[in-house]
């Protein structure tokens, strides 16, 4: 199942890297800035990525 789930986490992080958002683009850059208020699966996606950089 670990292939699956990181088969998922890519294609979230694409869709990240996708959104033309400076907002997104500077949430990559710098974690801190993260707004934890964002919807679950952006926010988990997003923090994997910061992990894996």
């Amino acid at each position: 199942a670990g292939d699956a789930d990181a088969l998922d986490r890519m294609a979230q992080i694409e869709q990240l890297q996708g959104v033309n958002d400076p907002d997104v683009q500077e949430w990559l850059q710098r974690p801190d800035s993260i707004p934890a208020e964002l919807p679950e699966p952006l926010l988990s996606a997003l923090r994997s990525f910061e992990y894996r950089l």
